[in-house]
């Protein structure tokens, strides 16, 4: 049982969403416009002429090379009228706990003789797990959109403000004129989320760096994402030549053939959970079993952060810590009639594009599940134990799809979550997604799970097979992947200090 945890559990799904915001916002560390303003958007950005560009770029984790990326713009004017097409594709061979995937990020973005966005394409593909984004202009500043996933398509339409970058590729004249000391902010959006989200870059300083052994001069730029700072390093031309993140990333200039020779002959590279796993000073013994904790968190966790709650309690806090006191989860006293929740949980029966909770598909398993189960938490009891059992627990990198795990059938904590989540929604039972740590083996692991109302909020884990969840699942943020994004901010900064264990 044991080693059947350890590969399913503690696969962390913010990989899925950073590759995701990484092969979107790759060269997002070049704005247009003017400096210390917002920019116009794809206006300014070709304000001076348009420049065909194709660069590569290989990726590096923890110095071993993992993949690598291809960014093109190109100019048609076929039938006479002039469009522009922004591209990037990136490839990446993760090893997550010995099983090394696959995966692509592909992105292209398409403009008018006036540089105003008419159509994105967005996918990521690894194993069995697909995903896809499209949108196309319908007006100003109107989108229609199709999600795509599982063979399910989720339709929308969303506003985009005219000075958003879809995609901003890392071009001289973006960064002509930007100096150390200056500063840039603009919106861009994240076709995964569907949501516009600020950036902000800041020229920091001049450096001279070494590549393929030659010294370059550079400048260094600071960008601020969802609270994580990712630097990149300029020549005098203004093309990124290095760029690292705090998850250990780095990417380094280089030509077609050195990027595809990683594709040729892929290595396993170094364990992405483990990389990414928070340290922790002190151990914990038979965690599973675990009712109370009392943990010190340092390193910088965000104000958005949901940290207070009936199972877990804000301590202490200061300017660099937070102390929390855990607890078990327990079991709703009293009997809940399924189907009867307060108007005010109405959000959390919702269908959405990624917890499709209105599927046909997902309604028939959910009755099936729970047939003639009048009782909320009996009829949650029900589909966490048929997720535990039938979800097959195989690390997955992927954007989550409750529709389409049903189809596949297997994956970390993020897939059993969705999954859950929709099952309970479409049974009539309000349901959310917790997205934190949890603890295994000396270390907290970024991990997911649902919360079930049945009178109360009831935490559960079918990934676990924890109907009740253990002290150690420390909540960091409630939602789906707009909310899970956040967690960017604290990995790779965060520690946890174990205080009191009885």
């Amino acid at each position: 049982m044991q080693a059947s945890l350890k590969r399913s559990v503690f696969v962390a799904a913010v990989i899925a969403l950073w590759l995701a915001a990484m092969g979107w916002l790759l060269f997002t560390e070049a704005f247009p416009g003017t400096f210390g303003a917002r920019p116009a958007g794809y206006d300014a950005l070709f304000a001076d002429g348009l420049l065909v560009m194709d660069e590569w770029m290989r990726i590096l984790f923890k110095g071993e090379p993992i993949g690598f990326t291809h960014t093109g713009i190109e100019a048609d004017d076929t039938g006479g009228v002039t469009e522009y097409g922004i591209q990037n594709q990136t490839t990446l061979f993760l090893n997550i706990m010995g099983r090394v995937q696959r995966v692509r990020v592909r992105s292209r973005a398409r403009l008018d003789a006036l540089y105003e966005l008419q159509d994105f394409f967005f996918a990521m593909a690894a194993d069995a797990y697909a995903l896809s984004v499209r949108g196309k202009r319908t007006g100003a500043g109107r989108y229609a959109v199709t999600v795509r996933s599982g063979g399910y398509e989720e339709r929308t339409e969303i506003d985009l403000p005219e000075d958003a970058v879809l995609y901003s590729p890392l071009t001289d004249l973006a960064l002509r004129g930007l100096n150390p000391g200056q500063r840039l902010r603009l919106r861009t959006f994240n076709p995964v989320t569907l949501t516009v989200e600020p950036l902000t870059v800041e020229a920091r300083r001049r450096e001279t760096i070494e590549l393929d052994g030659k010294p370059v001069e550079t400048t260094v730029l600071a960008a601020d994402y969802q609270g994580m700072e990712v630097l990149s390093w300029l020549d005098a031309e203004g093309r990124l030549v290095r760029q690292t993140t705090p998850l250990g990333w780095t990417l380094e200039a280089c030509d077609a053939d050195e990027a595809l020779a990683i594709r040729r002959a892929p290595r396993a590279g170094a364990d992405m959970l483990r990389a990414l796993a928070v340290p922790v000073i002190g151990t914990l013994e038979a965690p599973r079993e675990r009712t109370r904790l009392r943990l010190r968190l340092r390193g910088g966790v965000p104000e958005t952060a949901v940290l207070g709650g009936p199972r877990q309690q804000v301590a202490a806090r200061t300017a660099g810590t937070v102390t929390l006191d855990l607890q078990r989860e327990s079991a709703p006293a009293g009997a809940t009639v399924r189907g009867q929740a307060p108007a005010a949980l109405a959000p959390y029966l919702e269908s959405t594009a990624y917890v499709q909770a209105d599927a046909p598909e997902i309604r028939a398993r959910a009755a099936a599940i729970t047939a003639g189960e009048t009782n909320a938490w009996p009829a949650a009891l029900a589909i966490h134990d048929w997720v535990y059992r039938n979800v097959r627990k195989e690390p997955t990198v992927s954007v989550p799809s409750a529709l389409e795990v049903l189809d596949v059938m297997e994956g970390d904590c993020n897939e059993h979550t969705y999954l859950f989540t929709a099952l309970a929604r479409a049974a009539g039972l309000p349901a959310k997604i917790m997205v934190g740590l949890v603890y295994n083996e000396g270390a907290f692991y970024y991990h997911a799970w649902p919360a079930v109302h049945a009178g109360r909020w009831v935490e559960m884990d079918p990934t676990l097979g924890q109907p009740l969840v253990d002290a150690t699942h420390l909540r960091l943020f409630e939602g789906e992947l707009a909310q899970q994004m956040q967690l960017v901010a604290v990995m790779g900064r965060l520690s946890i200090e174990i205080l009191e264990t009885p």
